[in-house]
C-alpha cells in the first residue's frame, strides 16, 4: 500500500495525542508507567 507524503505529519500528531492521553490516564491512576490498558 502506498502512503502519500502528507500522511505522516497528521499520523505523528495523532500518535502524540494518543500517547498524551494514555499518560494522563496512567497519572490519574497513580502510576508513572503507561500500560496497554491506558490506550
Amino acid at each position: 500500500m502506498a502512503v502519500a507524503s502528507e500522511f505522516y505529519e497528521p499520523l505523528n500528531e495523532a500518535i502524540n495525542e494518543l500517547l498524551a492521553d494514555a499518560a494522563r490516564r496512567a497519572r490519574a491512576n497513580g502510576r508513572k508507567t503507561v500500560q496497554v490498558r491506558d490506550l
